[in-house]
């Protein structure tokens, strides 16, 4: 497969994922811990000429289509999440390849590739109901903007929101603006994290959704560390 074939001419390559304090800082969606997100600059797939410019493989709104329906709607279960991404065309990968591994946290889970974008935009599930979406080569404030209109709608339809972090922060080299939501569906018993991590330019760069469990009402200190 193309996709399998790019992942691994990345590890020929020797890129590494830019996680470790970078991760942990992201989202806090466990007990007491700031849950480990991938945000790496390293494309994912083939790399691409240093001169030649970024091009966009995918509009904001599918990338939150894909979160929306792929995640949200599913509450991160690993079957359903699954199921619903192999009915519209996204194809496995090998979960222990690199950047795939990055992707589940080290957590048994299953990665997919969205149809159509050479592994450049990746939905990731595990058994925790922990569900990631990857996407490489986005426009940022426009995924922020279609992020905060999703999060809206949600709350519209019935559905618990309370905002618990809302902050720029810079992430290898590069400033983000960091968002989570506290999101608990219409007639649902379960918390979840609803959270994004999206650049502040316009230059299409890799952008990450996030969706999880919470099991905790403690917000995340600044520095990922647990608060006490």
């Amino acid at each position: 497969m193309m996709i399998e074939a790019s992942f691994r001419r990345l590890a020929r390559a020797g890129r590494t994922a830019l996680l470790a304090g970078l991760v942990a800082r992201c989202f806090f969606a466990a007990p007491l811990q700031a849950q480990p997100l991938p945000v790496r600059e390293a494309p994912l797939g083939a790399a691409a000429e240093a001169t030649e410019p970024p091009r966009v493989v995918a509009s904001p709104q599918s990338v939150i289509q894909v979160f929306l329906e792929g995640c949200v709607q599913n509450d991160g279960q690993p079957t359903a999440v699954a199921d619903w991404a192999l009915a519209h065309g996204f194809e496995p990968l090998d979960a222990l390849g690199a950047g795939a591994d990055d992707l589940l946290g080290g957590e048994p889970g299953l990665v997919l590739g969205a149809p159509a974008s050479a592994g450049k935009v990746l939905l990731a599930s595990t058994q925790s109901q922990r569900c990631v979406v990857w996407a490489e080569q986005v426009n940022g404030p426009a995924l922020r903007q279609a992020f905060q209109k999703m999060a809206s709608s949600l709350g519209f339809k019935g559905a618990k929101l309370q905002s618990m972090i809302d902050r720029t922060l810079a992430t290898a080299g590069v400033w983000r603006h960091q968002s989570q939501w506290r999101y608990r569906r219409a007639g649902g018993d379960q918390d979840f994290g609803l959270g994004s991590a999206t650049t502040l330019v316009d230059t299409p760069r890799a952008q990450l959704l996030h969706f999880a469990p919470l099991q905790s009402t403690a917000p995340p200190a600044l520095d990922g560390m647990p608060s006490r």
